[in-house]
C-alpha cells in the first residue's frame, strides 16, 4: 500500500505538477480527508502550525522562494528553496522514513532533535541519543511489553548473556521524564519487560 501524501498548495499548477510525479510513488490527497499522512509538502509557510497541530507524525516540506522565509518552529520542517529538482524532493521524501514526530500524550518526542516536550506545561526534555532509541523501539511496539534481551540485543547489540544494569538505568531516567500530571509514567515495568502505554 502507497503511503499517503498531502499537497496544500497555492498554485494549481505547482500542485498539478507535484501530483503528476509523485502519484506513481505515493497516493497524493489534496484534501484532509484520510487521519495519517506520511507527509505535507506546501507553500503556505503560514500554514504549518495548523498543520503540523492536525497532523503531529507527518513529516513537512516546504517550498519557497529564495531568500524569503525566517522559520522560528518548534518541530522540524525541510525547505526547498525554489527552483529546485522534484527529484531531490522525492529523494527527501523516500530518505524520511522515521517520523519527525512520536506523539506520546501528552508528549511529543522529536527524535532528530533529540527532545522530549510536555504539550501540557510546554516544558522540554534533553534526552541521549540512547534514550531516544529506547523510546522509538518501544514506540514500534506500544502497549506491548519487551524484554529486557530485546531491548539490549536492538539498542546495544548485546547478547543475551551479558549482565549490565546500562538499560536499568536508561529506563529509570525515562520513566521520570515521561511522567504524567497524575504522577503515572508511561513507561512502565511488568513481568514480561518495558512497556510504553500510550
Amino acid at each position: 500500500m502507497k503511503n499517503s501524501i498531502l499537497l496544500v498548495c497555492s498554485s494549481k499548477p505547482i500542485e498539478m505538477c507535484l501530483h503528476e510525479y509523485l502519484s506513481p510513488f505515493y497516493k497524493i490527497e489534496i484534501t484532509e480527508t484520510t487521519p495519517e499522512f506520511k507527509a505535507i509538502i506546501t507553500d503556505k509557510p503560514l500554514s504549518l502550525k495548523d498543520l503540523h497541530q492536525a497532523h503531529p507524525e507527518a513529516s513537512l516540506f516546504l517550498m519557497v522562494e529564495m531568500g524569503h522565509i525566517s522559520l522560528d518552529l518548534s518541530f522540524p520542517v525541510k525547505i526547498f528553496e525554489n527552483p529546485f529538482y522534484l527529484k531531490d524532493l522525492k529523494e527527501a521524501l523516500e530518505e524520511n522514513d522515521t517520523p519527525q514526530v512520536l506523539v506520546l500524550p501528552p508528549y511529543k518526542l522529536y527524535p532528530t532533535s533529540r527532545r522530549l516536550l510536555n504539550t501540557q506545561t510546554q516544558e522540554t526534555e534533553n534526552l541521549t541519543e540512547k534514550e531516544v532509541a529506547i523510546l522509538e523501539y518501544l514506540y514500534r511496539h506500544k502497549n506491548k511489553a519487551m524484554s529486557r534481551e530485546d531491548l539490549l540485543k536492538n539498542i546495544w547489540n548485546y547478547s543475551t548473556e551479558i549482565t549490565t544494569h546500562t538499560l536499568e538505568t536508561h529506563i529509570y531516567r525515562l520513566r521520570q521524564k515521561l511522567q504524567t500530571l497524575d504522577g503515572q509514567s508511561l513507561l512502565v515495568t511488568t513481568d514480561e519487560g518495558y512497556e510504553l502505554r500510550i
